[in-house]
């Protein structure tokens, strides 16, 4: 279970955390750019955060028939901080919904998806910045974001325009190939 939670870790940490900022970079190139495909980028992207979702249900699943860890799962759940651990439990639940051809097809359903995949991630940031600027009674508070948090929208652009480059180069190969 340690090597599965390690991979579903580094999966998040390369991957999960930041996909929004790569939808919009998708989205902000279809809106000025309409010479670029972003189908397939799209594509990457729903299977990305399938794929993601399918492993966090997964593990899930085996930490309930643990007993131990199924205890404590109970305790959270029913805790009087339920509200947001139930928001976290549904992240990885509502990707399952791109199954749905209907669903799958609109770009802002999966803007929406990938900014709930990441729930907790933003819960937690708020709660820094809040108490962060809770601390600090003057009233020249610096609540800017943390160099972690630069890090994770730096990587999104990158992995947004990777992932176009990967999907229009797939498109560019095609045509090439056709050519000839």
């Amino acid at each position: 279970m340690s090597i599965y939670g390690q991979i579903i870790d580094l999966i998040n940490i390369l991957f999960i955390k930041g996909i929004f900022i790569s939808v919009l970079i998708i989205i902000c190139s279809r809106l000025l750019f309409k010479r670029v495909d972003t189908k397939n980028a799209l594509l990457i992207i729903r299977w990305l955060l399938l794929s993601y979702s399918i492993l966090v249900i997964v593990q899930l699943l085996i930490t309930l028939l643990h007993p131990e860890s199924s205890k404590a799962f109970w305790e959270r759940a029913t805790d009087r901080y339920r509200f947001a651990f139930w928001l976290m439990i549904s992240s990885p639940l509502l990707p399952l919904f791109l199954f749905v051809k209907s669903l799958r097809n609109n770009i802002y359903i999966l803007l929406f998806m990938a900014i709930w995949i990441n729930i907790g991630w933003h819960m937690e940031s708020l709660v820094i910045h809040l108490t962060m600027m809770n601390r600090e009674y003057s009233g020249n508070s610096n609540s800017s974001p943390s160099t972690g948090e630069v890090m994770i929208i730096l990587k999104g652009i990158l992995i947004g325009v990777l992932i176009l480059a990967i999907g229009n180069s797939y498109i560019w190969i095609k045509k090439a190939s056709h050519e000839n």
